[in-house]
């Protein structure tokens, strides 16, 4: 009897000891992402392509190189001597195209245009980075905790099995099949642990993308620094209304993007406008004649002369340009409205996604699972006097591990979908401040 008491009384304590220890590395959740936007490759490549439009959009306004002829006009064909004919003459000219003033603004914007398109597509990917990086994070932390879970459930079933092997030793209505039933709980947590064990391990090289300086045994032991933050930003997004949600996509790189593009699509359609006026160039030359056989001097001669072209044939090339670019001003705005109306529905389905979620974890946490710790402990004092209520004990408890592993995934689909939703309502948002909310 004292042995079992013994038994019991260990069992109760792996029972009752239910919080996980998780130990604090270097690799908490904001500083995770912080090290994946120094570290990811398609960033700086986005910042070096919005430098590369930055330098594009200034040379458009500097006028085109002037070109220079150089020739020999009127020579004879028979002689070919410089100073038989009086026309005969060396020429040196220069050509200075002038482009159209509109034109050459219109194109400096438009490769202004282009570095802020640029600039919006370095902030999406500054989103994309923080977001997938947090959500690895976060698949790493809840396999870590699934690990502990799945190790101290197997630390109370074996404690609960060596009881109930005593029992059947000293009691002939113990039955023989709990125990084999005990047996195969504790295998098929076994084969939990090594599947979870399985997925770590195709996890931590993931996270090595965002930050390879670490190693596997560091990414296997988070801290859980700034999750109590992450669950009262969830509870904020929830209470946004449909008008907060749609003000502050406009915030969204996605959305800003499509607006440059609109802007980009104006400026085309300026430039098709402003080719129906003529384009001028300047010439200028200078011929030099040689003196006369009989040495009487021969004047040297000046030219200049203003040149433009004439759009003639509007109805065949600045017509259907200038419909062109309509048209493409017209797709982008429907692009726009398409975008604009995809962010606000995922938005709002993470934002259902996110109550239902918290409604699930309060009922396994607030109820479930503290009747469950209240029937098991009634069952474990029943079991002393009744031996076949160890079967029961045992239900119960298999009851509780999948309340236990199911409030875990439940904890931590809510954090990944509100960081979902940071994206999408806070996408310039990097920092979550977990050494301001630390739990």
């Amino acid at each position: 009897m004292i042995y079992q008491l013994a038994r019991l009384s260990a069992y109760f304590a792996a029972l009752v000891c239910t919080s996980l220890v998780w130990s604090e590395p270097s690799t908490p959740l904001e500083g995770f992402a912080q090290n994946a936007l120094q570290n990811d490759p398609l960033l700086q490549a986005s910042a070096y392509q919005q430098l590369a439009q930055t330098e594009q959009a200034n040379y458009p306004m500097a006028l085109p190189d002037p070109s220079v002829r150089i020739g020999m006009a009127n020579l004879p064909v028979d002689s070919f001597e410089f100073d038989q004919e009086p026309m005969t003459q060396l020429t040196v000219g220069i050509k200075q195209t002038l482009p159209r003033l509109k034109t050459r603004e219109l194109k400096s914007q438009q490769g202004k245009q282009a570095a802020a398109e640029q600039e919006r597509k370095t902030q999406l990917r500054r989103a994309e980075v923080v977001r997938q990086s947090r959500l690895d994070w976060l698949s790493m932390l809840g396999l870590q905790r699934k690990v502990a879970l799945l190790k101290e459930q197997k630390a109370i079933l074996n404690t609960l099995y060596a009881s109930k092997v005593n029992t059947y030793e000293h009691s002939a209505a113990a039955r023989q099949s709990t125990l084999l039933r005990l047996q195969t709980e504790i295998l098929m947590l076994d084969e939990q642990l090594l599947q979870a064990q399985g997925e770590q391990q195709a996890t931590v090289e993931q996270l090595r993308y965002w930050d390879p300086r670490f190693s596997a045994d560091q990414f296997r032991n988070l801290p859980t620094t700034g999750l109590t933050h992450l669950s009262s930003l969830a509870a904020t997004f929830v209470n946004n209304g449909a008008k907060l949600i749609e003000q502050a996509l406009l915030q969204h790189p996605h959305l800003q993007i499509s607006d440059e593009r609109l802007n980009a699509a104006d400026l085309n359609t300026e430039l098709a406008k402003d080719a129906y006026k003529p384009q001028f160039a300047v010439e200028a030359s200078y011929g030099y004649r040689d003196d006369s056989p009989l040495g009487t001097a021969r004047s040297d001669f000046a030219s200049i002369a203003l040149t433009f072209d004439l759009p003639m044939r509007q109805s065949k090339r600045q017509d259907h340009a200038l419909r062109a670019a309509e048209a493409s001003r017209q797709a982008a705005n429907y692009e726009r409205s398409y975008l604009a109306r995809k962010l606000k529905s995922e938005a709002l389905a993470l934002q259902a996604k996110t109550l239902q979620l918290q409604q699930r974890a309060a009922l396994l946490q607030d109820n479930l699972l503290p009747l469950s710790a209240t029937q098991i402990t009634s069952l474990e004092i029943e079991s002393l006097q009744n031996a076949s209520a160890l079967t029961d004990l045992l239900d119960a408890q298999v009851r509780r591990n999948q309340y236990q592993l199911k409030l875990n995934d439940t904890e931590i689909a809510l954090w990944k979908t509100t960081i979902e939703l940071q994206f999408y309502l806070q996408p310039g948002v990097v920092g979550l401040a977990e050494t301001r909310h630390e739990n």
